[in-house]
Order: C-alpha cells, then sequence, then structure tokens
C-alpha cells in the first residue's frame, strides 16, 4: 500500500496594526545594502506593501501572548513603514499585512528569506523597463521609481551600444564564440542564439568527407585561439586584430548554414538565400556539389 504524501499546512496572513509590530533581534540582516530605506519607503507610498511581513506572537516570560508581535522577516520594510509614519504619510494604526508564525526558529526565518530570494538577472531588468517605456512611462518616470543610476545605466545602454558598431560587432562575436566553444554560454547580457548544423543525417557519409574533416580542423585551431576560460574571452577577443575578429566571426556564421533540402522542412527562400550567399562569396554551387 502506498504511503500518503505528506501535505504542508501555510501559516496564516492577517492584516496586524502598525503599532503593534517591533523588530526582531533574531533579524540577520545586520549590514547595509541595496535599495535605501528612504528609496523603499517612497515606493511603498506610490505603490502600496507588495510583500507582508513575516512575524511571531511576542509572549511574557509565562508564554502568554501580549499582543505584540515580532518580525524576523521583514525589517527593512518595517523601517519603510516607520519611515512613512514619521513623515505622517502612513496612519500608525494602519494594518498591515502579516504572515504569523508560531513554530521552528526565528532566525531560520530571516535567513531563508535573505538567502533563497533569487536576484532578478539584468537582461529581464533591462526588458522590464524597456516594456514600461513601451507602455508609456518616460525614462524619468522609471527612474524616479527604480533610482535613478540603476535605471539609467540599463536604458542608456542599449542607445549607446547602438551608436558604436565596432562595439556592437564585438559584443555579438563574444556571445556568438561563448555559445560555439565553451560548455556555459552565458557570460553576456545579449541574447543572441547559435546553432550549429550537422548534415549526417541529411547526406549520410558527408560529415566523414575531406572536406567535412577540413572545416573541423579549422575549428578546433579555432578553439585553441581562444581563451579556456569563458570569463577571459572578453579581453582577448578585444586584443585581437580586426582581421582575426572577422575571421572568427565567419567561422562561427558558417556553422550555421543550413541549406540542405529537407521533404519535411520546405524553406524555398531559405535556398534563395543560399544561391545569394553563394554569388556573394564566387561560389559555383553546381560545381561544387
Amino acid at each position: 500500500m502506498a504511503s500518503a504524501v505528506q501535505k504542508i499546512t501555510l501559516s496564516p496572513s492577517r492584516d496586524i496594526p502598525f503599532n503593534k509590530l517591533v523588530l526582531s533581534q533574531s533579524n540577520v540582516r545586520c549590514v547595509k545594502a541595496g535599495v535605501s530605506i528612504e528609496e523603499l519607503a517612497d515606493d511603498i507610498f506610490r505603490r502600496g506593501l507588495l510583500q507582508g511581513l513575516s512575524v511571531r506572537p511576542v509572549v511574557d516570560q509565562a508564554g502568554a501572548e501580549t499582543g505584540m508581535f515580532e518580525i524576523p522577516a521583514g525589517g527593512r520594510r518595517y523601517r519603510a513603514l516607520e519611515l512613512l509614519v514619521k513623515q505622517k504619510r502612513f496612519a500608525k494604526t494602519a494594518p498591515v499585512p502579516c504572515i504569523v508564525c508560531d513554530s521552528g526558529i526565528a532566525e531560520e526565518d530571516s535567513l531563508a528569506e535573505n538567502v533563497q530570494r533569487a536576484p532578478l538577472h539584468p537582461l529581464n531588468q533591462f526588458r522590464a523597463f524597456l516594456a514600461l517605456r513601451v507602455k508609456g512611462q518616460s525614462e524619468d518616470e522609471i527612474a524616479a521609481a527604480f533610482s535613478v543610476n540603476f535605471v539609467k545605466q540599463r536604458l542608456k545602454l542599449r542607445q549607446a551600444l547602438g551608436e558604436r558598431p565596432d562595439v556592437a560587432f564585438l559584443a555579438a562575436l563574444h556571445v556568438l564564440t561563448l555559445k560555439t566553444f565553451y560548455h556555459y554560454g552565458s557570460d553576456s547580457c545579449l541574447e543572441l542564439d547559435l546553432k550549429s548544423v550537422s548534415f549526417g543525417t541529411q547526406a549520410p557519409g558527408l560529415n566523414d568527407s575531406a572536406l567535412a574533416e577540413a572545416i573541423r580542423a579549422w575549428h578546433e585551431s579555432w578553439a585553441k585561439a581562444v581563451p579556456k576560460e569563458s570569463a577571459d574571452l572578453w579581453g582577448a577577443l578585444r586584443e585581437w586584430d580586426g582581421d582575426s575578429q572577422a575571421g572568427l566571426f565567419a567561422h562561427i556564421v558558417s556553422l550555421s548554414v543550413n541549406a540542405v533540402y529537407e521533404p519535411w522542412n520546405r524553406r524555398p527562400r531559405a535556398f534563395a538565400h543560399a544561391d545569394q550567399l553563394a554569388q556573394a562569396v564566387d561560389l559555383d554551387m553546381a560545381a561544387a556539389g
């Protein structure tokens, strides 16, 4: 007989007046980091409290609840609300959404909230800011909501990169080289991908031909030319001369060529483009085949 799957019970949530809340000595965040309390207070005033506080009942020496609640997780949000109270922008008796815990260890609540929080990837931040721009918010409005320097750095990056074709080429070369020669190609904020095509299934024996062997040898020579560690790639590519950068880029792009006829994958425009490429590189496709 299969054993029953154990199910968890979540701690109840409730609104607690602000003046019934106190900071807990169990909060593990002692070093200031991230957005300031003043900026967080302004954000809460603008959009409300997006995440409730984790609290525990305060008990007296006899173990009886006193009606007060300590906050082991959510201290910065409490400080921001406290500042709003001092600024008379939030009533001291106003209800605050809280999750009430009465089991486990308070320090564990605080540690879990801070350690298990996943930071947002810079690319996702950038996309979100662009989405706000598309929906009508100005750069100044976004900057006011999310810290001026933080936002402007990311919103200006796209514009600045678009004005520097040389750097844009290097950035594209960098990310495509990461995707081609390294197991983990995520050391870039550019979302470019490359699909390297093998023709073994479409043309049996082609991968063992002299031409395929020459391409593999050329690929191995480039693999030896790039650094062993992906973290060193950007600096190395910047030191290369233009011909070497262009040669690597051409090799990587060539790996993605797929102009083989497949009955299940009709792509007439792709074949027409293959003919255009052949003309551009002075290749007689009929003679080559």
